[in-house]
């Protein structure tokens, strides 16, 4: 697991990151406005709690609660994906 995935380190929106939620799926679009990028629900949901600085274990707990079903397992693997995908694009950071 790459250190950037630690527990304890938390994760926010990038300043200038715009963004808005219609029919549950966030657009974003990047700092730089050279980039949109759609998300999913889930995706979404990730995206909405990272307002509030969220954890590993918080974001994953955040997709569990709306997909009760989901492995908890499988679930922390694609959030920390996920989150790795929106650092590079630079639409989220490493607290």
């Amino acid at each position: 697991m790459p250190d950037q995935y630690a527990r304890d380190v938390g994760y926010e929106r990038s300043d200038g990151t715009l963004h808005q939620v219609i029919d549950g799926q966030a657009m974003l679009i990047s700092p730089a406005g050279d980039e949109v990028v759609v998300l999913n629900g889930t995706g979404t949901i990730v995206w909405e709690a990272l307002v509030s600085h969220g954890d590993l274990d918080s974001l994953v707990a955040a997709v569990c609660s709306a997909h009760p079903t989901a492995d908890p397992t499988a679930v922390s693997t694609d959030v920390e994906g996920f989150l790795d995908e929106l650092v590079v694009a630079g639409l989220a950071r490493v607290e």
